[in-house]
């Protein structure tokens, strides 16, 4: 699904978020790094240090076995 989006990768500083089911088993937290090192390996964002913020949250919107990320490139001010 990812790659059928066809996005402009982002280089440099950027933003992370990622939104989980509601009911989803498991850490939350645990979800940034799988998805940061997915984009990461399919060169959509570079390395997760370049990441300014990570963020994760359980969501009664998304739903079932899918999830939400949120990229956003920053400038480096």
């Amino acid at each position: 699904m990812v790659k059928a989006q066809r996005f402009k990768p982002i280089v440099g500083p950027y933003r992370f978020a990622i939104y989980v089911p509601a009911k989803m088993r498991g850490d939350v937290d645990g979800r940034v790094k799988l998805a940061q090192d997915l984009f990461v390996s399919l060169g959509l964002t570079p390395d997760d240090h370049y990441a300014v913020s990570s963020y994760a949250e359980r969501n009664a919107s998304v739903p079932k076995n899918e999830c939400l990320v949120v990229i956003k490139g920053v400038s480096e001010a």
